[in-house]
């Protein structure tokens, strides 16, 4: 059974923004101000790379045009919301503005196009997490520290955070509207007054990630649903079938219902529908990592450890595919294309045919913006 609270606002409107909670600063709709940035009438795709000097370059997928940044040496991982990309490094994460941003909001969503730079470093323990929604972006930290970016400042090309929460080790997070969604010591629920106000039971946290359903919190049970309707936020369990292990993560493409983790045999996937709340188990063949499209196809891209990408349908038919691929480093997708690590650098990969595009060459470290 779902537990339902009471939240202390509603989503922020298009027209009208409603005040937010007052745990997490708030990025309105200030976001898209004409004089910080320009709406624009489709994504606009960005690719954020890293080579092994720490240069930092942002390449426009449709036109290739690559842009120099700034540096950032010695970092090792990348995350992203699909704005911003933190880079973990030794001294905390370095948080690079991507330039190009997408806002869902209910049956439409907006595109934004801004200037691509690196921000400023946060004090945080690496490797970090980043999420955020319309109203909300948070960074965490593996020792269990949660930060909000201040809207403000991130539009002023600046980085300023404030602290929500310090919780243990190892928690995760994510954001479902204005509300900070975490895992940790056995609870998932909100983040609220510096604490985490529980929801429901969640034994080993592992990822948190958005959907277009909800935040979708994965435990050794299975996964934790938050939403929010109107004022109401819930939390609904969602668990392993017959009491399988659950994935170790979960990954798919931005703001669509279904994610994908690699199962505990590593020669199959878990496909999570948030919308429907069911996992399906589906044949790979021996693989590293998964990713769900989260289209009407149900298709999903595997990467194996000797280095190839196909693209299979819900059949277990390989579509599409290409070989060279890192098997380690994390793919990203959006509608038409696999991003990933290959030999000749940053790549894209078209999911209908696998033709491959080199986006950044000597790149080690990727993200996708958009």
């Amino acid at each position: 059974m779902a537990a339902t609270l009471t939240a202390a606002t509603a989503l922020a409107a298009c027209a009208t923004p409603q005040p937010e909670p007052a745990s997490t600063p708030s990025a309105s709709a200030d976001l898209a101000a004409p004089d910080r940035a320009e709406e624009v009438d489709a994504p606009q795709r960005t690719v954020v790379a890293v080579d092994a000097d720490g240069a930092v370059t942002v390449v426009d997928v449709a036109s290739g045009d690559a842009e120099p940044v700034g540096e950032v040496p010695g970092a090792t991982a990348i995350a992203t919301d699909g704005r911003l990309v933190a880079l973990s490094t030794p001294d905390g994460a370095t948080i690079v503005d991507g330039g190009a941003w997408t806002v869902p909001h209910g049956d439409h969503a907006h595109s934004y196009v801004g200037t691509p730079r690196v921000l400023g470093t946060l004090d945080l323990e690496s490797p970090v997490r980043i999420a955020s929604s319309a109203t909300t972006t948070i960074v965490v930290g593996a020792d269990g520290r949660i930060v909000a970016l201040d809207p403000d400042a991130l539009d002023d090309g600046e980085l300023a955070a404030t602290d929500l929460a310090t919780l243990a080790p190892g928690a995760v997070a994510s954001v479902v509207g204005g509300h900070v969604v975490a895992a940790s010591d056995g609870a998932v629920g909100l983040v609220d007054a510096g604490a985490l106000a529980p929801l429901a039971a969640c034994t080993d946290p592992r990822d948190a990630v958005a959907t277009r359903v909800g935040a979708a919190v994965l435990c050794a049970e299975g996964a934790v649903l938050v939403t929010v309707d109107g004022p109401n936020v819930a939390a609904e369990p969602i668990p392993m079938p017959d009491g399988a292990p659950a994935p170790a993560s979960l990954t798919g493409r931005g703001d669509r219902p279904t994610v994908a983790g690699l199962a505990a045999d590593g020669a199959s996937a878990w496909m999570l529908d948030t919308r429907a709340r069911t996992w399906t188990l589906v044949p790979t063949g021996a693989a590293t990592q998964v990713a769900a499209v989260g289209d009407d196809a149900e298709r999903l891209v595997v990467v194996r450890a000797d280095g190839t990408l196909a693209v299979l349908d819900a059949t277990d038919a390989e579509l599409a595919g290409t070989s060279g691929v890192d098997p380690q480093h994390p793919i990203a997708l959006d509608a038409d294309r696999a991003f990933a690590i290959a030999a000749d650098g940053a790549v894209a990969i078209d999911l209908d045919d696998g033709e491959v595009t080199v986006l950044a060459p000597d790149a080690t470290l990727l993200a996708v913006t958009g």
